[in-house]
């Protein structure tokens, strides 16, 4: 069964900002993007909260995962990003 918002879903991966020479590493987020409305952004969330830990304050290079807009969460980790695009898509 999917969900209502399979139809709205879409994935992607890219480097959310340029490398920088000064920093140790650049991170490579997965990112995952609904487009149009999302009915069930609590239900998201929550889901997020309860199957990764809690959403850091200030997102850094080794959080896990943060919710970065309205529709748009970032995974550090693949098998994460794959998890999520499974259970919403």
């Amino acid at each position: 069964m999917t969900s209502p918002a399979a139809e709205s879903f879409s994935l992607e991966t890219k480097i959310p900002y340029p490398e920088n020479p000064q920093r140790q590493f650049s991170r490579k987020w997965f990112v995952a993007k609904f487009r149009g409305e999302i009915h069930e952004l609590d239900q998201v969330q929550r889901w997020c909260v309860d199957t990764f830990g809690p959403q850091p304050v200030c997102p850094d290079a080794w959080c896990r995962w943060y919710h970065y807009s309205t529709r748009t969460w970032r995974f550090r980790d693949e098998e994460d990003y794959v998890l999520f695009s499974l259970k919403w898509s």
